[in-house]
């Protein structure tokens, strides 16, 4: 058995860059990303967080009646790459913030696909952000981060995955594949 990463930790930021385009301004901004509920404790965590750092809240959820805004995956991707930082129950909001070193705050998903909450602890674990869930933060510290041992261990796990893709056959899905993506 061999366990390796999500392909979408496979490429690199640079790479993910390229892809992401936003038509939203968000700079001065907390994306708060949504599939399940946000709890009224997690609520009360981004209303002091935005308080504490005079930000304002870019809210996506995949909830009925949640606050919807159109986007594309390169939307999506530029708001996570230009925001301040993200709080979110989503494993690819995680991903992609810790990616574009956007200060991260995760929160257990809450009716929908709570399952997918071992997606998240799979990813903390691998990548060393244990420290980026939410009963490790107060909202003056969610936007203090330092990803340097994580980076370190997706480096190693990048490694991993591109020589069982080689060992495997799969050459052709190799990070030669992508280097015209990672040039332009």
């Amino acid at each position: 058995y061999v366990q390796l990463i999500d392909p979408t930790l496979a490429l690199t930021r640079a790479t993910w860059a390229k892809v992401a385009t936003s038509h939203v301004e968000a700079a001065d901004r907390l994306l708060v990303y949504t599939l399940g509920e946000l709890t009224g404790d997690d609520a009360s965590f981004v209303r002091e967080t935005l308080l504490h750092h005079n930000l304002e809240e870019l809210r996506l959820s995949a909830r009925e009646g949640g606050p919807h805004w159109e986007s594309n995956a390169a939307d999506f991707l530029g708001a996570i790459n230009a925001c301040a930082g993200v709080v979110t129950d989503s494993y690819h909001g995680a991903v992609f913030a810790f990616l574009f070193d956007k200060p991260l705050t995760l929160i257990p998903r809450v009716g929908f696909a709570e399952a997918m909450n071992s997606r998240i602890d799979a990813l903390t674990a691998a990548c060393r952000l244990e420290d980026r869930l939410i009963a490790h933060l107060s909202p003056a510290s969610a936007l203090a981060h330092d990803y340097t041992e994580g980076y370190a261990r997706l480096e190693e796990l990048r490694e991993s995955f591109w020589a069982y893709l080689a060992r495997h056959g799969y050459e052709r899905l190799g990070r030669e594949h992508f280097s015209d993506l990672q040039s332009r």
